[in-house]
């Protein structure tokens, strides 16, 4: 986690672009929701779907939810979903993913995130629909991992997009300055499984989750 500023990845469906900015001024909020909100207010007059992690998502087993946050009229929209998005995120130093352009008619996105490039790609809807993917965002409905829902999603009808998978490639791991501790924290998470009364799945929810 940094504490001087969020790393924010914009991406514009409207033209097929994107920007990464630092911003000092969230320093403040720790993640989630809280760097949602704060977004959304950067440029309330911007249609814009912000999605963002916390700083402990995939760090621990359990520990995986991302929050998914817009406005509908007058009203802020939060949606909160498991699976490995947030996670990747955390990994990949991103605290937060605004998708802007959303008078994309139609159009259909691949998005690959590196360490420090992004390569946007536009789809047919059957090579779209056939992508697997971290994100998969539509107008009808937003998933992680394809499987692991977000829940009701109703977006604007002036958001005209057709959808964007997102997928990131990380391939560092995350120095950890007191690495004993966490090992311990972390194990003693993963027996508690014992105390879950699912049953073990082939599609896990959390990032890391022995069930």
């Amino acid at each position: 986690m940094n504490n001087e500023y969020k790393r924010v990845l914009y991406i514009n469906l409207t033209t097929a672009s994107y920007d990464f900015k630092i911003h000092e001024d969230l320093w403040r909020y720790i993640g989630g929701i809280g760097v949602s909100l704060a977004l959304l207010n950067h440029d309330a007059l911007t249609p814009r779907i912000v999605l963002s992690t916390g700083p402990l998502t995939g760090y621990f087993p359990y520990i995986s939810k991302s929050n998914l946050a817009y406005i509908y009229g007058d009203q802020i929209i939060e949606k909160f979903g498991g699976g490995s998005i947030g996670g990747v995120m955390n990994l990949a130093g991103v605290d937060a993913i605004v998708f802007e352009g959303l008078d994309a008619y139609a159009k259909y996105f691949e998005v690959n995130i590196y360490s420090q490039d992004v390569v946007i790609n536009e789809l047919s809807i059957k090579d779209f629909k056939q992508v697997d993917s971290h994100l998969s965002l539509t107008k009808k409905d937003v998933k992680s991992d394809d499987y692991y829902s977000f829940g009701d999603i109703s977006f604007p009808p002036e958001y005209k997009f057709g959808g964007v998978k997102v997928n990131i490639e990380v391939t560092k791991s995350k120095d950890l300055s007191s690495y004993y501790d966490y090992n311990q924290i972390y194990n003693d998470l993963l027996e508690e499984y014992k105390s879950l009364t699912v049953e073990p799945r082939n599609n896990p929810s959390c990032f890391g989750c022995p069930m």
